[in-house]
């Protein structure tokens, strides 16, 4: 394999802060101790890691950012805080369709759009530096060994539903059509609908730490669940025998009011599984 075929570049997308700030040192310390050790592990040269205050190139730093994060093998978005300058940047990433690792502080609210991309979610601790070091490296790994695959994103998913759009028109099944544009504006309704339930009704009564049992039968993405809370909820399946329903606590660590718990059901419905109960646990 040639030195051409072997080169990996990775640009890092983040918030950077200005000299001395909290954000440029969480910065550092998330390249330092996680970032870099896990790419340089995976096979990353030091000078092909990049963040865009470190370009030292003569030029365009815009030019010279928006061309590596079109032409690097992998991008690292790192969307604590939601700065709008990195959510602008991921958006060209996923128009181009490379491979992107989502990453994002523990109680960091997704945007609804990205909010079933998958994230990994750390805590701003030492013992949060090694799960996030675990996670970052497998998912890296599974990238660098499916080098031919396209991820998903928003952006690929209308261009592919165009696509669809556009065999349909041609073979003259117009109905159809209009059957899919109805349905994914249906879907779009029902995830903005949520969405502003949630953000109105974030302080109606209920306490932290407030417990409910799920009792089903199937496989459950609980991950994806998660990711929906950004960080206010943890889920602690049961062990349950053989042939017996299987059942998990979803705790929630703030207040919770009953539109969000409405909410996490239809997230588990969604799944298909067979659905039998979902109870408050009392204290």
């Amino acid at each position: 394999m040639t030195e051409q075929e072997t080169k990996k570049r990775c640009f890092i997308i983040t918030p950077i802060g200005g000299e001395r700030s909290d954000i440029r040192d969480a910065l550092d310390g998330l390249l330092k101790n996680v970032l870099e050790p896990v790419l340089l592990e995976l096979g990353f040269e030091d000078k092909d890691i990049t963040v865009a205050h470190q370009m030292k190139d003569s030029g365009s730093i815009n030019t010279q950012l928006i061309t590596r994060i079109i032409e690097d093998e992998l991008c690292i978005v790192n969307l604590t805080g939601l700065n709008p300058n990195v959510m602008y940047e991921l958006a060209i990433r996923h128009a181009v369709g490379k491979p992107v690792v989502i990453i994002a502080e523990n109680g960091t609210k997704l945007p609804f759009d990205i909010v079933d991309q998958r994230t990994i979610f750390y805590s701003n601790t030492m013992l949060g530096a090694v799960h996030l070091k675990e996670a970052l490296s497998d998912m890296v790994e599974n990238i660098i060994s499916n080098p031919d695959h396209t991820p998903d994103n928003p952006i690929i998913k209308i261009i592919k539903d165009n696509a669809i759009l556009d065999k349909i028109k041609s073979d003259g099944r117009e109905h159809s059509e209009l059957s899919l544009v109805l349905n994914k504006l249906s879907n779009l309704e029902k995830r903005i609908a949520n969405t502003e339930k949630r953000k109105n009704t974030a302080n109606i009564n209920k306490s932290p730490e407030v417990d409910w049992v799920l009792e089903y039968k199937g496989n459950l993405d609980f991950q994806k669940i998660l990711n929906s809370f950004s960080g206010n909820l943890d889920i602690f399946p049961y062990l349950t025998s053989e042939g017996e329903n299987q059942k998990a606590v979803f705790r929630f660590n703030t207040y919770v009011s009953d539109e969000e718990i409405d909410y996490l059901l239809n997230l588990v419905i969604e799944q298909k599984v067979n659905f039998i109960s979902f109870i408050r646990r009392k204290n």
